[in-house]
């Protein structure tokens, strides 16, 4: 969660606005953002990042920590575990 509260705290920064204002707009008091940006929040819950998004004037999916495809490796597939003859 750690990824999503940077993005939250991004997000925030880049519109100019405060944790009371975001928080407000979003029901969610200043305390919990803050924990929420810092990672610290165990488990926040989805209608939360949800309510922050709406808040943030975004989608949930630009909350999410983006991946460029050079980091992604593609596993290898092997799904026969001994070879196997048709007859």
């Amino acid at each position: 969660y750690e990824a999503i509260g940077k993005r939250i705290e991004e997000l925030r920064l880049q519109q100019g606005r405060t944790r009371p204002q975001i928080g407000s707009k979003a029901g969610v008091n200043e305390h919990t953002l803050y924990t929420i940006e810092r990672g610290k929040a165990p488990n926040p819950r989805l209608a939360t990042l949800y309510s922050l998004a709406d808040a943030l004037g975004v989608e949930f999916d630009d909350l999410l920590p983006r991946v460029s495809t050079s980091e992604l490796t593609p596993e290898p597939v092997n799904n026969f575990e001994t070879p196997v003859s048709i007859i």
